[in-house]
């Protein structure tokens, strides 16, 4: 027991915030087991659309870590927009195409996403071999008579390369399957790529190409760049901007948000490794 106490009060110190924000590439980065971390944002948005449709949207994400290797994602999306086209009955919401390149969603419908992060592989650094990741994912449209009901599946395909210890380019490749759309609209996806460098211990900066492949109609090519601040190792502020200079659309924007860790998890790992210490304990008296 004192073996184990001493081990946990010389434990280094928790390790930086890694965030998912704002970048549509998600790296294989997971949060620790027992860790809480919300990700927030605001993505304004000037691009021609309708007049019931809001020029900003509030992104938010919450992910649970539940393994050293995989983590839940939950409520990912715009979580009030999905709330207020909830009460879109008739279908106002369909009546027009615009491309919201602040999410995945290929159409201008809101959804609310629920996933999990698998870190399949871990890279290594010297060899220049890459992690490898894997994101499954149910979304929901918000209820109405202009849905069908059904749920919006999708999987991603991660892959984390990096080029020494400051460079790291992350790639996405998705597919997603829609139900509720005209059968020529039901498959669609996007494959992209982040290039990040850490040009200070505490500031990182990236930039980013999203090729959305869907209908043609909805096709688009995004690029986007910023910065992420990291002020606290429980806290990361970003701030980038956004243009989408090929497609039905023609659009930018500027985001700006916060990565919180609201708890780090390690209370919960110290007490799953005393119980497992005393397990042993036991084991070993018999």
């Amino acid at each position: 027991m004192l073996a184990l106490l001493a081990a946990l009060a010389l434990a280094p110190p928790p390790e930086p915030t890694a965030s998912d924000r704002p970048d549509v590439t998600n790296g294989t980065l997971t949060v620790p087991t027992g860790a809480w971390q919300a990700e927030v944002g605001v993505d304004a948005e000037l691009a021609q659309r309708r007049s019931d449709s809001a020029p900003v949207a509030l992104e938010s994400t919450l992910r649970v870590g539940i393994h050293e290797r995989a983590e839940l994602r939950l409520l990912e999306g715009d979580l009030l927009e999905w709330i207020t086209a909830a009460q879109d009955r008739h279908g106002t919401y369909i009546g027009g195409r615009t491309l919201r390149a602040s999410t995945r969603a290929v159409d201008n419908v809101p959804l609310l996403e629920f996933s999990s992060k698998l870190r399949l592989r871990d890279d290594n650094v010297a060899r220049h071999v890459p992690a490898l990741g894997l994101q499954p994912s149910i979304a929901l449209r918000p209820p109405g008579r202009a849905y069908r009901g059904l749920p919006v599946v999708g999987i991603v395909f991660i892959v984390s390369q990096p080029f020494g210890k400051l460079v790291i380019l992350d790639m996405n490749a998705t597919a997603r399957v829609d139900g509720n759309l005209a059968l020529r609209r039901v498959l669609s996806g996007y494959v992209s790529g982040s290039l990040g460098v850490q040009v200070h211990p505490r500031v990182l900066l990236y930039t980013e190409i999203v090729g959305v492949l869907a209908f043609a109609s909805e096709e688009a090519l995004i690029l986007d760049g910023g910065l992420l601040v990291d002020v606290h190792h429980r806290v990361v502020f970003d701030l980038s901007a956004r243009v989408a200079p090929v497609g039905a659309l023609r659009a930018a924007g500027v985001i700006a948000g916060m990565t919180a860790m609201l708890a780090d998890g390690r209370r919960f790992r110290r007490r799953r490794a005393a119980d497992s210490f005393a397990d042993d304990g036991d084991e070993w008296g018999r």
